[in-house]
């Protein structure tokens, strides 16, 4: 206190400016700022699973408890808890199961042998009307005389012959790729509708060149656009070519006929022709036909999904995978 007191005026001023600028001046060492605040500890996010897991437990545990108070309240809280006899446990079924399952194995066994043995004089009690019947050509082959007109200056062979030169009976068997075959068409060709046709297809069929017949476009409803290639050797030409439109109509589906508007396909060795998926009665007189489908006009109707309406692009690319020729009486 005498030290201060001995202090003049001005270095008592001096020093506490000095001690005020030092307070101004002090930096605390402890953070007081606030705290962040996670929104996920604040709504305790992670537990919420375990409090409804918690919740449930609690509901179960209090049903529990009121099915039981309402038990006693109802019994007037008397319990026999002494049981006289033990408790019976129920024996499998398994054995039995099993014993059943041989037994029914051997009277199948004997019932496949039975089977067996039976003839085909067991009486169905059918009528003979309601029993499938196999179908037959209604239609007797008769040579057209005004095709025969035309080569009267040949020497035909027998009548019993003619069918089979004029009638030759093909096979074409369809496969859609990377999926599943779609079947076999067997066709009949008339020789008299478009004799160069028929024997490029005989030809074709007899050498099983199957690479040679392209299905190129498919219209759903109408017809396949399909391609014969020709070796150079079997060339069509288009002004020599023989036909005529009197031979076959376009009244049945899957018949087989082409346009003579497609001569520059002709003449690059290829004869595009086409299959109906109907009858189409409005090409007569404007294409040759020259065959039909007698057997498989199912298969033309299975392929149909594979083609685009409009534009008759596939949208599976299908393939002739086999042909031949087919022995005809």
């Amino acid at each position: 206190m005498a030290n201060y007191i001995r202090l003049s005026e001005n270095k008592r001023r001096l020093r506490k400016k000095n001690y005020k600028e030092m307070i101004a001046n002090v930096k605390p060492r402890v953070d007081d700022t606030s705290p962040k605040l996670n929104i996920r500890e604040a709504l305790r996010a992670p537990n919420l699973r375990d409090d409804c897991n918690a919740f449930e437990r609690i509901r179960r545990i209090n049903n529990e408890l009121l099915r039981n108070v309402n038990m006693v309240s109802r019994i007037g809280g008397q319990l026999n808890t002494f049981r006289d006899k033990m408790p019976t446990v129920a024996r499998s079924r398994v054995p039995y199961m099993v014993l059943q399952k041989r037994l029914l194995e051997k009277d199948n066994e004997k019932f496949g042998q039975l089977l067996k043995t039976i003839g085909t004089t067991l009486d169905t009690h059918v009528d003979p009307h309601l029993l499938r019947r196999v179908k037959k050509d209604s239609v007797e082959f008769v040579v057209p005389a005004q095709i025969l007109a035309k080569y009267s200056q040949l020497q035909m062979p027998p009548y019993s012959q003619l069918r089979r030169l004029l009638r030759p009976v093909i096979f074409l068997d369809f496969y859609v790729k990377g999926l599943r075959p779609a079947g076999r068409l067997t066709v009949q060709l008339y020789t008299e509708a478009c004799p160069q046709v028929v024997l490029a297809f005989v030809r074709a069929c007899h050498y099983r060149d199957k690479n040679n017949i392209l299905v190129n476009r498919l219209f759903p409803g109408l017809w396949l656009d399909c391609c014969l290639q020709l070796p150079e050797a079997q060339k069509i030409k288009p002004e020599r070519i023989e036909y005529d439109m009197r031979a076959l109509d376009h009244n049945l589906p899957g018949t087989l006929s082409f346009s003579l508007d497609h001569q520059d396909a002709l003449r690059q060795n290829a004869l595009r022709f086409s299959m109906s998926l109907k009858p189409l009665r409005v090409l007569n007189g404007k294409r040759i036909a020259f065959g039909v489908v007698r057997s498989g006009i199912k298969v033309l109707d299975s392929m149909q999904v594979f083609g685009m309406k409009k534009s008759g692009k596939l949208t599976k690319e299908i393939i002739v995978s086999d042909i031949g020729l087919l022995a005809t009486k």
